[in-house]
Parts: C-alpha cells; structure tokens; sequence
C-alpha cells in the first residue's frame, strides 16, 4: 500500500519535468506574438506600455500554452513509462493502471479550472488596461509620429480607411499635409493643408462602458479635391476652398484599436448581460414593426445583425469554457495514446502534441468561426464539438488500455 501511494508522485515527477519545459516555450512564443500584434495594432506603443499589459496578456495566451504542455508531458512520461516497461511491472505487482493516470487526469481538471478563472477574471481588467495604453498613445499621436520612422499615419473603419501624411512636424503643428479618404479601397477624397492639428477625445458611455473614440483633423488653409469613384482618372475637378485664415474641423471615421465591443475582453457575467440585452432586442423588433418605426426590410436587416452579434457573444461565453476544458480532455486522448504508442522521446512527443493540438485549434475555429458564426450549428455544440470528439477518442483510448 505505501508503493502504491508514491505511484501517483513519481509519476507526476516524470509528467511535470517535461511539461514545465514545454509550458514555458510555448508561453514565450505566444506571449512575444501578442506583443507584435499590439505593437502592430497600436503604432508608437513604447516598452512600458507593453510591460504593463504583460500579466493580460500571459492570461490570454493560457488556454493555448496549457493544453500544449500537457498533451507533450503525457505523451513523453507514458511513452517512456510503457517503453520501459513500467507500467507492466506496475501491473504484474498487482497496481491498478488507475493509480498512475488519475493524477495527470486531475492535474488537467484543475488547470482547466484556473485557465478559465484567470481569463474569465482578467479579461475586463486587460480591456481597460489596453484603452488606458491606447488613449495615452493617441493623445500624444503628434509626439508618436517621430518614433514610426516616418511622419505618417493611417486608420480604417469598416471598409473607409484614412491616410495622413505630413512633411515635418513643429511642435504640435503639422506642416504639409496630404489627407487621402478612400472607401473600399478608392480613393473619393484628396486634401492638401498648409497645417494641420490632431484631436482626439473620448467620449464617456454610461458607467464608463461603450465608450466612443475620435480623431479629428483640424485643418488650415487648404483645399478639398473630391474624386468620382466611378471615373477616379479625372482629375481636373475644381477643388474646394477650405479654412484660410479660419481653422476648419474635419472629424474622419474612427474606430480605435480597443477592446470594448469585442466579447473576448469581457467577463462571462458581462457577456451574459449583453446576450439577454441582444435577446430583449430581438423580441422587440415585432412591436417597432407594428408601431410603424421600422419597415420589413429594416427590420430583417436589423434582426440579422442583433442575431449575429448574439452568436458571437454566446461563441464566447461556450468558448471560453471549452477552451479551458481542453487541457483535461486532451490529457483524457494523450495518456492512453502514450501508454499504447511506447515512445518515450522528445521529438515523439513533440510531434504528437503539435499534432493533436493543431488539429483541435483548427476543429475549435471551424466551429466557432463557421458554424457557429453562420447559424448552422447552436453556439454551444459549435464550439463544444471538439471537445465531444476528444471525449469519444479518449473513452475508446482508455478501455483499449485498461483491457490490454
């Protein structure tokens, strides 16, 4: 009996030496991708910026580190245990198999529990942080156009995208300006200033929530050349005359590089009040109809899109737990695969986490992103399917191995 109680130790030794090794890699690639892509969303994010989101961010990277490490760590410490022939000795003595997989299945348990809390707990945190860094770069979006490595700087909304350039910068005054508007990738709007100003402000919502963000150009003697998308080779429009002596305000669509609408930066008791909102909207679509506030057609168009946004709202809410889940039902996969497949070496295991995983990250964002985005599949089995599929493969793993 006191042999077999040392069982579940020393083989969950064996499975945290390599999972702590492929926990950490995996954590650092994603960890240095995310800081790309803020510094990428957000020009002139400097060091500082970038360090105090560190915390959020190795939040937000978990679900995707942790299943990693785990189905690597199960895969080399089985594979090397059943290649050592250890677990028939194990067996020969009379120790259930039991004893050596509960401890890495409830290890998975609980990392899928602390995956979930720490994201469901951290992600409005790491929403205000990514406003807070982003309003202080925005508001001195003058002073940030030195370190881009050029006086330029562009921004989208939808499909209109806003592109500015200048030729030097005095103080906060921007001289030489060339303003291009294009929509759907033609140009319909050309501007040349003597000067120009950036504004920006933020908007308060109610409570601090759906805050609205503006950029506003404020320019100086200059002139406004319209352009026939249809015709955009003439060019001999007159243009109009603007500002003179006399600043004119231009504010230009906007949509900063934040968080707020977007439910992967909301807690689930926020989600869950945004999809009874959606919900309560949807029902009431019927009245405006009958009140004569909205036509048929409107009022198809606006159903599609509540429907659209409550399906991602609800992607999010099942996501995020079966994202969370997923470190213990790969474990549930990769123990038995290990234990059948008898190769304990790195690169087996390696290859079979980047296998298994790869191939879950891909089924989890086909269902999400596809099916359950396009209305074929309920949010919950859309995102829930993989999970199901590993259960299935892991039941059938298990019984093989328990009756070898």
């Amino acid at each position: 009996m006191f042999r077999i109680r040392l069982l579940p130790g020393y083989v969950f030794q064996e499975f945290s030496k390599t999972f702590m090794v492929a926990f950490l890699a995996v954590i650092i690639v994603l960890f240095v991708v995310m800081c790309y892509q803020q510094v990428s969303a957000t020009k002139g994010l400097d060091f500082v910026s970038v360090f105090s989101l560190f915390p959020f961010l190795l939040a937000k990277a978990m679900p995707y580190a942790l299943p990693f490490g785990t189905v690597c760590a199960c895969a080399l410490a089985y594979g090397r245990l059943s290649g050592d022939n250890e677990i028939s000795a194990m067996r020969t003595s009379g120790v259930h198999l039991h004893h050596v997989i509960t401890p890495v299945l409830a290890f998975g348990l609980l990392a899928s529990g602390i995956t979930y809390a720490m994201d469901d707990l951290l992600s409005p945190v790491l929403r205000f942080q990514k406003e807070k860094v982003q309003d202080r770069v925005f508001s001195n979006l003058v002073q940030q156009f030195g370190s881009m490595g050029s006086p330029t700087f562009s921004w989208k909304n939808d499909t209109k995208k806003v592109q500015l350039y200048v030729d030097r910068i005095v103080g906060d005054e921007l001289q030489g300006v060339a303003v291009f508007l294009s929509d759907n990738d033609q140009i319909n709007q050309t501007i040349i200033a003597q000067s120009a100003r950036l504004k920006y402000d933020v908007i308060k919502g109610n409570s601090g929530e759906n805050n609205m963000r503006r950029l506003t150009i404020i320019l100086k003697s200059g002139t406004v050349k319209p352009i026939n998308p249809d015709r955009p080779a003439r060019i001999n429009i007159v243009p109009a005359q603007i500002g003179g002596d006399h600043e004119t305000v231009l504010p230009y669509p906007f949509r900063s590089q934040d968080a707020g609408g977007n439910p992967s930066y909301h807690s689930t008791a926020e989600n869950q009040a945004r999809a009874n909102q959606l919900r309560q909207n949807i029902a009431d679509i019927p009245r405006q109809v009958n009140a004569g506030k909205l036509t048929a057609r409107e009022a198809k168009e606006t159903i599609a899109g509540l429907n659209k946004n409550l399906n991602e709202v609800q992607l999010e809410i099942y996501g995020r737990i079966a994202l969370a889940t997923s470190c213990f039902f790969l474990a549930l996969v990769t123990v038995p695969l290990g234990i059948i497949i008898k190769r304990g070496h790195m690169i087996v295991a390696f290859l079979i986490g980047l296998i298994l995983v790869v191939a879950y990250m891909m089924a989890f964002m086909v269902g999400s992103k596809f099916l359950g985005m396009g209305g074929y599949m309920h949010p919950a089995l859309a995102v829930w399917f993989p999970n199901i599929l590993l259960v299935g493969a892991g039941g059938w793993l298990m019984i093989t191995v328990f009756r070898a």
